[in-house]
């Protein structure tokens, strides 16, 4: 993210402003949780430190070139050839000096996008936490080559939390509904393969979601027979065609709720051109809470 300490020496020449969160009424509206006024019971609380400490420090647009180019110089030149970006949607809560959030968030993302392009190959960087429409939008403009920019298309892998996955292949699956639209390649995040039944379906679901496949498994600690079905012994993947998209029979269902029609299918195309790939998931049992910001199991 961009919270940086305003009094460093370190971001001196790049002139960072102390800022506060801004957050539009009709957010507050839909999640009240996310009402940052007090910071009390804030969704936000957890950066209390960093405002008490630091207040959240965002650099310029008019510098954003010069930290850009600083930043990813630097890891090049450490042998980093890609990186990625998180916490996105939050420069637009900081934009209130700077011409809106609408504004600030092209700034930042013409800056990034040529600082990529310059130091790194177009595809080598994932954007996270990135669905704000100020910025999925803008995708088309600032990526105008033939790789699409990679987005994170949920929230994260889970591992220990037995609840989280299938609504992990849940969200994924609707949420391409509108990346799919937006320019972009959608990211269903990084899996463990030694999960057993649980590494198994997020490894088929990420071999049909035509996003990148990769792994977080402890060093020494893989299912190799597991990745020997989504990967080439050279790490090249048989990647569909393009963003995986649930089935038409799945769009007014919710297979997480419903014993009854628990399958979630979604469906890609491959590289042979007239044939589909289709991979069918028992989703049933758990949920996200809203109002407990949790995963829970259906009883």
């Amino acid at each position: 993210n961009h919270c940086v300490n305003v009094d460093s020496k370190a971001f001196e020449s790049l002139k960072p402003e102390a800022k506060h969160f801004y957050m539009p009424p009709g957010i507050v509206e839909i999640d009240k949780e996310m009402k940052i006024a007090n910071y009390g019971n804030s969704i936000i609380s957890k950066f209390t430190y960093l405002k008490k400490r630091f207040g959240f420090g965002i650099i310029p647009p008019k510098n954003l070139k010069l930290f850009y180019e600083s930043y990813h110089s630097y890891l090049k030149s450490n042998g980093v050839d890609g990186v990625k970006v998180d916490a996105q949607g939050m420069v637009g809560m900081l934009g209130q000096d700077f011409g809106g959030s609408v504004e600030i968030t092209k700034s930042y993302h013409s800056a990034l996008s040529q600082s990529i392009s310059a130091y790194f190959a177009e595809s080598n960087i994932i954007h996270c936490m990135s669905h704000d429409s100020s910025i999925i939008l803008q995708f088309p403009l600032h990526y105008q080559g033939l790789v699409k920019p990679v987005v994170r298309g949920s929230d994260d892998f889970y591992p220990r939390k037995p609840a989280s996955h299938g609504t992990h292949l849940y969200a994924n699956a609707f949420n391409a509904l509108m990346l799919a639209h937006c320019g972009a390649l959608q990211d269903w995040d990084m899996f463990q393969t030694n999960l057993g039944d649980v590494g198994a379906m997020h490894a088929a679901s990420r071999s049909i979601s035509g996003g990148p496949v990769y792994v977080s498994d402890s060093p020494g600690d893989h299912n190799v027979e597991l990745l020997k079905k989504v990967a080439f012994e050279d790490g090249g993947i048989p990647r569909a065609a393009r963003n995986a998209l649930p089935a038409l029979k799945c769009l007014f269902e919710d297979p997480q709720n419903d014993w009854e029609h628990p399958l979630l299918t979604i469906w890609n195309k491959n590289g042979c051109k007239g044939h589909c790939v289709v991979g069918v998931f028992n989703v049933y049992g758990s949920v996200w809470n809203q109002s407990k910001r949790e995963y829970l199991l259906v009883a």
